[in-house]
């Protein structure tokens, strides 16, 4: 089990990776507290909604549409709440959701 623990914890530090590159390119003052809080919050997405943005993630061609969304929360165009937000527009994104 320990191994899949640690597979867990590295999908979240890509994520945490992530938002911490769209926080040193950010100038938007409001985006910058954002991504904090997602930096903060990425631990706590829960298990079930992970592996599914995991499962997705993993099988589109590109990243695409993660680049595009952390653009949007960089640029001060987007603020979810929490990293599980983020994922969770993330899913609903990418099946066909809005």
């Amino acid at each position: 089990m320990p191994e899949k623990e640690s597979e867990a914890e590295s999908r979240v530090e890509i994520l945490r990776r992530g938002f911490e590159n769209a926080l040193e390119r950010s100038r938007d003052p409001a985006a910058i507290a954002c991504l904090k809080t997602l930096i903060q919050t990425a631990d706590q997405i829960p298990a079930d909604i992970f592996d599914i943005y995991t499962e997705l993630f993993e099988e589109l061609p590109d990243t695409e549409l993660r680049q595009e969304m952390l653009t949007e929360v960089r640029d001060g165009r987007w603020f979810p709440e929490t990293a599980s937000e983020f994922v969770v527009c993330f899913i609903s994104r990418t099946t066909g959701g809005t």
